[in-house]
């Protein structure tokens, strides 16, 4: 039996001194590292809960949406009025429209191709890369550089015509026809010239 208890007394004084080094530990550190970051983090409610607020209350004196490329704004978001009876197309067009320009650059850097009447009034870019920009019916802001004259049709201002810019961007609420050849009324958010720059060789 003594055998038994000279071997028994060193297991039970490592266990004893096991268990009180391990609570000498967790007196210095926070019980698990997730619970740590979680209690020093801030807590981020309104980013998780900006689902429930409509981008217009943020923005009830601005013309601008920001963060409309956001993954939590609907399309409705971006929809002020419909045309009349236009309802599911003018949807679809704005579902596109998003989806277009979710991925282009701020600013593009493109050359101004001039400006032109299909069905409605398109104002054109086109990038290195071959990609045409239509700021047609946008609420644009050309500062200083008067691209195009207004004299029944838009003249070229052949100054700036072949010119390149830096296109600064956002949308903008924006009033214009539409859509597939219709004059409907609509208003919503459209990529927007803010700011151009242009390029001096």
């Amino acid at each position: 039996m003594n055998n038994y208890r000279l071997a028994f007394l060193p297991a039970v004084f490592f266990f004893v001194t096991s268990c009180a080094n391990h609570n000498k530990t967790n007196i210095n550190t926070p019980a698990d590292s997730l619970t740590a970051g979680v209690h020093t983090k801030p807590d981020d409610s309104a980013v998780l809960k900006s689902d429930s607020h409509t981008p217009d209350s943020a923005t009830a004196n601005s013309d601008t949406l920001p963060l409309l490329n956001g993954h939590h704004v609907k399309t409705d978001d971006f929809i002020q009025q419909y045309p009349a009876g236009q309802k599911a197309g003018f949807r679809h067009y704005m579902d596109l429209l998003r989806k277009e320009w979710q991925n282009v650059p701020n600013p593009i850097t493109a050359t101004y191709q001039g400006n032109e009447f299909g069905d409605y009034h398109h104002i054109l870019f086109e990038a290195a890369n071959g990609v045409t920009y239509d700021f047609g019916q946008a609420n644009n802001n050309y500062g200083p550089y008067k691209l195009h004259e207004l004299s029944g049709q838009y003249a070229d201002n052949p100054k700036f015509l072949g010119k390149k810019f830096n296109i600064y961007w956002d949308w903008k609420l924006t009033d214009f026809l539409c859509c597939d050849g219709e004059y409907g009324k609509a208003k919503a958010y459209l990529p927007s010239i803010t700011k151009l720059e242009l390029i001096k060789k």
